[in-house]
């Protein structure tokens, strides 16, 4: 189901249940009102037209959660036999043998379309529906990947690139999720259970968020950018602030710029998509002067070499002002993603006197000087030459040229 399909869903079973069908069974929905609750701002008829006809080909199995061979019935319906579209009117018929199943008052009462109206993604939509039914509880229930991957996406799912689950992760399931992050004030987190190394099955969990949410989102480039970085590997609070904090070309030049260089045959693995992506944002690797941004071609990255001896103390101390950097930016964070990031550094740790648990005893000088200096690594890279020479003109001259 196409983005549209999802909202035209939403809206029109929305409508079923605050209110009655005629004496025929049809409901009815002023276009107007329709397309102000799914932020459809087009006069494209034409488009509605098309995207409802289609709408009336999706066919709905039945009891897909239950396993396959506890099913007693298998059975598909269309949810929409009949619909017209007048000059101002929506007028639809829901199919009898589904208005008990769908017709749910509990269920449309925790869906808002505010955050409908948000989203970019169907995929987002289907992950957000299916969450939401669960919002008491503590998580989902487990769904075989497979089953969840057609849930969310339909038909579109029979793509061959999407029968691997890595591939349905990086591309589908990792930009949903930031994105229902991004707009709604709950937090969800994947769960994957496997057998061997063989992922079989999904759940989320499903967590308040311990913060005030961002504020809301001022466009839909917003949230866009926002589920990008994070699908990079982005922490959700900082993405959230450099989509308010630099423009949609801006952040798109630099995804398409780090994107070209994580597939560069003639230049190294890009070990860190994160970092990189956040220097070439914050640098602007991707404004080549005479070039738009998407023509922009990432330099292979030059080989590390070592420091020269009268270079040692210089480094260390642009090190030591970096460590400071990464514990303000870690304080800047959600504490979810604290924890998330406490937690990789923990497992790296051999030495319990090196681990750093919230709640404990406090953590020793090693410790916190171990997990900042772990951090800045990890959220900015090595330290360039360019940066070393950076940090020298800065301590000499202030940040001004010699």
């Amino acid at each position: 189901m196409s983005l549209m399909h999802r909202k035209l869903l939403n809206a029109w079973l929305k409508n079923a249940v605050e209110s009655k069908p005629d004496k025929e069974g049809w409901w009815s929905l002023p276009i107007v009102e329709m397309s102000e609750s799914i932020g459809f701002d087009s006069n494209n008829r034409d488009y509605l037209t098309a995207s409802a006809r289609e709408l009336m080909t999706i066919v709905f199995e039945w009891d897909l959660m239950a396993e396959v061979q506890r099913r007693t019935l298998w059975k598909a319906s269309v949810l929409f036999p009949d619909v017209e579209i007048t000059s101002g009117l929506i007028r639809y018929q829901i199919s009898k043998q589904l208005q008990e199943k769908v017709l749910s008052p509990e269920i449309y009462a925790l869906i808002d379309q505010r955050v409908i109206r948000q989203f970019r993604r169907g995929t987002s939509i289907g992950l957000y529906e299916f969450c939401i039914r669960y919002q008491r509880l503590p998580k989902t229930p487990e769904v075989p990947w497979e089953t969840f991957r057609d849930m969310i996406m339909g038909t579109s799912a029979d793509a061959k690139s999407y029968k691997q689950y890595k591939v349905f992760k990086d591309k589908v399931l990792k930009p949903a999720i930031a994105e229902v992050n991004a707009v709604v004030e709950l937090q969800i987190e994947l769960q994957e259970t496997t057998r061997g190394r063989k992922v079989v099955g999904l759940s989320f969990l499903i967590l308040k968020r311990e913060t005030a949410p961002p504020e809301e989102f001022t466009s839909p480039d917003e949230i866009t950018d926002t589920a990008a970085m994070v699908g990079f590997g982005m922490p959700q609070s900082e993405a959230t602030k450099l989509a308010k904090s630099y423009t949609h070309s801006e952040i798109a030049a630099a995804i398409e710029y780090t994107r070209k260089r994580s597939v560069a045959k003639n230049a190294d693995k890009l070990d860190n998509p994160a970092a990189y992506l956040r220097r070439a944002l914050v640098e602007k690797w991707a404004i080549v002067e005479g070039q738009p941004p998407e023509k922009a071609i990432a330099k292979p990255a030059a080989k590390k070499k070592p420091p020269a001896p009268d270079q040692s103390r210089l480094q260390e101390a642009c090190l030591a002002q970096r460590d400071k950097e990464a514990e303000g930016y870690f304080y800047e964070l959600d504490p979810s993603e604290q924890q998330k990031l406490l937690d990789e550094y923990n497992s790296q740790q051999e030495l319990a006197s090196l681990k750093i648990k919230i709640g404990g005893r406090v953590p020793g000088k090693a410790a916190t000087s171990k997990f900042f200096r772990w951090l800045a690594l990890k959220t900015w890279g090595p330290v360039t030459p360019d940066q070393l020479l950076e940090y020298a003109n800065n301590l000499l001259f202030g940040g001004k040229a010699a």
